[in-house]
Order: structure tokens, then sequence, then C-alpha cells
């Protein structure tokens, strides 16, 4: 029988309290998205292949912490597959068997670009599948998939049952975005288009040159 119309509600009487829980202490929340902002060529590529092959193998994370070894999903459109991606994990002895990048979604024998939008169930069941732990969209924006991204409403639309899918299934999302060329706005709004993208984050970094170290990120 069909479920009738209108609103659905939750008390907050009814709902058990939970603590967040964390893939990186303090950086990367297990069901949460993070965001990584910050200019081309500033290492953003670099240190996700290093988280990814520290999530594969169980080894130390960049930082502090342990976890895994755990199966990482990504999807990405920037990056050659054979001739970047698959270098850098190996530079970074991360384990290739673990990791699964999505290429494209076929639905009726046709092939699309996959989207967070159109492609929420598929991308959920490779989850649940492979047991992933930890998702990386490079570029996030790519990746959306909405009418409009720099109207909220039509941002909203996609993130609202993006954060419940990170929520079932207990995945960490970290989504890459490149700066917009604002040089004086406070740093939440650099990310390229809708501020509603950082206000739907549980974290959110900005990578940035060292000012006093020009090989230091």
């Amino acid at each position: 029988k069909p479920e009738p119309d209108g609103l659905v509600w939750v008390t907050l009487s009814d709902v058990q309290p939970e603590r967040v829980t964390w893939l990186q202490p303090s950086r990367l929340a297990l069901g949460k998205l993070t965001l990584w902002d910050g200019d081309p060529g500033l290492g953003k590529g670099f240190a996700l292949m290093s988280l990814f092959s520290a999530v594969s193998t169980g080894s130390e994370l960049p930082g502090r912490g342990e976890f895994g070894p755990a199966h990482i999903i990504l999807m990405s459109s920037e990056d050659g597959v054979a001739d970047t991606l698959r270098p850098r994990l190996d530079a970074a002895c991360g384990d290739p068997a673990r990791i699964h990048l999505i290429s494209f979604v076929r639905r009726r024998g046709v092939k699309f670009f996959p989207s967070l939008a159109r492609d929420m169930d598929a991308i959920e069941e490779m989850v649940v599948k492979t047991g992933a732990k930890l998702l990386g969209i490079d570029p996030f924006m790519g990746f959306l998939g909405v009418k409009d991204s720099h109207v909220d409403a039509d941002v909203k639309e996609t993130l609202g049952p993006f954060a419940q899918m990170l929520d079932r299934t207990k995945l960490a999302a970290i989504g890459v975005r490149h700066l917009n060329k604002s040089q004086v706005a406070n740093s939440l709004y650099r990310g390229v288009v809708s501020i509603g993208i950082s206000g739907a984050a549980r974290s959110a970094f900005l990578f940035a040159k060292d000012p006093n170290d020009e090989s230091r990120r």
C-alpha cells in the first residue's frame, strides 16, 4: 500500500543521538561530504591519491590516524587513468585492487557520463556491492548534474538525496573544487558557484601556497 501524500516529519525526542564517526580524525567524517577547494596545480590530485593509498592499505593517514584497509570509489574526469592516476597511486604504494573508477553509466543500452543528480541509485548500489568507505569526486561540479549550479534550490535538490545516501551507507565523500576568480571574498565564498554546496559539507579545506615556503602547501 503506497504511503499517503503530505508532510513527513521527525520529532527530535524520537531520535537517538549519535556521535560523528571519522575516517580521518577531525578532517574526514564518515557519512558526510568534505570539500577540498583550491586553484589548479596546488596538488589536490596528489593529496587525494595519497589519502586513497593510505585508506586502501590501512596505512597511517596523512596528518594522523589510521583507517582500513577499505575500498574506495573514484569519479574523475580531469586526469588520465593510465598515465596519471595509476602512476600516482603506485608511487604512494596504494592497493589498486581496492580503488574503483566509475567510467560511465549504462541505461537502456546507452552510455552516459555519470551524474549525481541522475545516477544516485547506481552509485549507492556500487557502494553497497564493494563495501566502499570513501568516495572521491574530482571535479565535484563536473559530476553534480544540476540544472543550474548557481541556483541554491537546484543544488540542494541534488545535495539533499546525496547527503542521505552518504548517511545511509556511512560513506565519506571528498568533493574537489576549483576556486572562483574573486580575490577579496571570504574564503567560504571562493569555491565555485553556489554557497549551498559549502553549507552542505561537514568540513571544507582550502589549498594554498605557503607564503614563506614555495614547496609547501
